[in-house]
Formats: structure tokens, sequence, C-alpha cells
């Protein structure tokens, strides 16, 4: 077999090859029009949840050193924000969590008297969508 027959039979092979796998190498990733460029659009970030998050961590200016703890009333006192910690208030109305809410430490303070209207709504709706409540 000829270096020339070989060029014949394999060409066009090739160049199919070429045709077709350019354009998956070419398009990328999909980024939607008006979005971040990771696939999530800015108006679709709830930012009330986000607020919470960040008070939460403590994070947040208001919240700085802040430990969440949910007022246990069989122990009386505060016990650490978990999934099971939180399974008593699972869909009841946010308001009972709101006042369960308290912080961390020797003398548990509510944080519904310490923390904003608005920062207290942003910590109560996190607490909601991350731990499945389904709060009223």
């Amino acid at each position: 077999m000829t270096s020339r027959s070989l060029v014949r039979r394999t060409a066009p092979w090739l160049l199919a090859g070429l045709v077709l796998s350019t354009p998956a190498f070419a398009s990328g990733s999909y980024s939607p029009p008006g979005g971040r460029g990771d696939g999530l659009s800015r108006s679709r970030t709830d930012r009330l949840y986000e607020q919470g998050k960040a008070l939460f961590r403590g994070q947040a200016r208001q919240a700085r050193g802040l430990e969440v703890c949910v007022l246990d009333a069989k122990r009386g006192r505060g016990v650490p924000v978990k999934r099971a910690s939180l399974a008593p208030f699972r869909k009841r109305s946010a308001n009972d969590l709101a006042v369960a809410l308290v912080s961390c430490g020797s003398e548990p303070v509510q944080l519904h008297r310490t923390l904003d209207r608005r920062d207290l709504r942003a910590l109560v709706h996190y607490l909601d969508k991350r731990h499945r409540l389904r709060l009223g």
C-alpha cells in the first residue's frame, strides 16, 4: 500500500472527525444572558437568605461573635442549632422559632430582644430554608 492510497482512504475520516469535534470544543459552558457567568442569575439570589446566613455565621457587622442557639425547655438553656434541635419547630409558626432563638453563652439572651426586627426575620428565614422547617 502506497502512501498516496493511505491518504486517500483516511482523509475523509480525518476531515469528518475534525468537523464534528470542533463545535464541541468551541461551545464552552452555557451562561444565560444577564447571568453572573456561573449559571446563576443575580435576580434569583435570595437576599434575605444571604443576610440570615451572614447573621448566623457571625459575619454580619451587627452580629460579630454571635452564636445562635435554640432554647431547650427541658434543659432551660440554649442548645446549638442543628436539625434535631429545630425538629420541634417543624410546621409551626415563625414567631415560635423567633422567640426560642437565644445567644449561646453562660447567660442566654433572647435574640428577639437584641436583634433588629429585619435581622431576626432574615435569621428565621435562613433557618427555615436551610433546615426545611416549613414555618407558617
